[in-house]
């Protein structure tokens, strides 16, 4: 399930990633049995003794990409499907609380309210990133094995070629 380069990394490279993670998913402010309409707010604060809570202006969701993404490299890593299951949900809360009456996606004013009241805006990050890595929690990991592609920061995969030796072998076992 896991690139070869990346099973030989000990988790404590990327424990930090999974804890991350699994904190946003079953923090009670976070969790989904928490919100009404299974989306996350926008921003969530540490407040005394470093427990999570979320102010009132920060009740907004504009469809942002972050959740889907560690959902995708989590679940990539570790090859739990309780990351799918996740990310399942997410997309299922997004399209029952966001989806607009035309088929586009819509940012939303408050996450705890129902219904909440629907901004008409469909950030462009929806489309190029967030929907995205959505998807890439369904695809197979051989569709862009994390040993031969890396994603920049609009979660647009780029191929790694190799250098050196490691391409001149390449080269003429291509050749041959």
């Amino acid at each position: 399930h896991c690139a070869p380069r990346l099973r030989r990394c000990s988790p404590r490279s990327w424990g930090s990633s999974c804890r991350v993670t699994r904190t946003r998913l079953d923090s009670p402010p976070l969790s989904p049995p928490s919100l009404p309409l299974g989306i996350a707010p926008e921003i969530l604060s540490l407040g005394p003794g470093n427990t999570p809570e979320v102010r009132r202006n920060d009740r907004h969701n504009l469809l942002r990409p972050e959740t889907a993404e560690s959902l995708y490299f989590v679940g990539l890593l570790t090859g739990k499907p309780r990351y799918r299951r996740a990310a399942w949900d997410m997309f299922a809360a997004f399209r029952a609380g966001s989806r607009a009456s035309d088929g586009a996606y819509t940012s939303l004013d408050d996450v705890y309210a129902q219904p909440s009241r629907r901004r008409d805006d469909m950030p462009t990050f929806w489309l190029a990133e967030t929907l995205k890595y959505l998807f890439l929690n369904f695809a197979p990991p051989t569709l862009l094995p994390l040993d031969g592609w890396v994603f920049n920061t609009e979660a647009h995969p780029l191929r790694i070629f190799p250098r050196g030796a490691e391409a001149a072998g390449a080269a003429a076992a291509a050749a041959a």
